[in-house]
């Protein structure tokens, strides 16, 4: 076998470090979730299929929600779910989102949790390259995220003492004890993306009912908008869908 001369080595790892996600980004609304993934497996890196598979995600969500991006400087995760939207004083719920892919000896990371932000809810997915690209999906509140095992990334707890913004994350091995406590901690009642949906979609109703008993409290009579009965409809529609 040849060696490679340095700038042959040079011309394949410029492709690499140059190379445009355009195609990726077109394609992002119009293919499955599940085939998007390994588009994402096939022309990404790490540090760009998690936000690529974190907006397709939504894409699914906003179906059944009314979920929005939560702006970096906010430091509250990547999503919010509210109700409403035109008001100051609304009900919500923020959402960190992490994807992730596995190994062949089955382990996967999860990377740069940032507990010093303010969300409420972890999703994770794992896709199992090895398993026909199989997803799984887990919903962790953030006050479990430490007991399924984080640790710190960089340094010591010595040498972070002072420092108030601090990355954890873990290694998993399916079916070890950091699996099995990843899905106990796991509020979703199953590990596929409809058990996800369901959940999201509770969870904006129960935005929702928040308001209006609120709005009910000060006296007022609140008529719920066309936009989120028709929600509603389409949540019926679902639960039956999956029961």
């Amino acid at each position: 076998m040849d060696i490679p001369n340095r700038e042959e080595l040079l011309i394949e790892a410029n492709k690499k470090l140059y190379k445009s996600n355009d195609n990726v980004k077109t394609l992002l609304p119009h293919m499955s979730l599940e085939d998007y993934v390994i588009l994402l497996y096939n022309e990404c890196t790490p540090s760009q299929y998690g936000t690529l598979f974190e907006k397709r995600l939504v894409k699914e969500i906003e179906k059944y929600t009314l979920v929005s991006h939560i702006d970096k400087r906010y430091e509250s995760g990547d999503i919010m779910i509210k109700y409403p939207y035109y008001e100051r004083r609304y009900e919500y719920a923020t959402f960190e989102i992490k994807f992730t892919y596995k190994t062949n000896k089955g382990k996967f990371n999860i990377r740069n949790v940032r507990l010093y932000n303010e969300f409420d809810y972890l999703i994770l997915g794992v896709c199992d390259p090895y398993d026909n690209f199989s997803i799984e999906y887990y919903c962790i509140k953030r006050e479990d995220l430490e007991d399924i095992g984080l640790s710190i990334m960089n340094g010591t707890k010595r040498t972070n003492k002072d420092n108030k913004n601090i990355c954890y994350g873990t290694s998993i091995t399916t079916y070890g004890i950091k699996h099995f406590k990843l899905s106990m901690k796991s509020i979703l009642d199953g590990d596929s993306i409809n058990s996800l949906l369901k959940f999201m979609s509770d969870k904006q109703i129960e935005l929702v009912e928040k308001y209006v008993d609120r709005c009910s409290e000060n006296g007022k009579v609140y008529i719920l908008p066309y936009d989120t009965k028709k929600m509603y409809s389409l949540n019926e529609e679902f639960h039956k869908k999956v029961a």
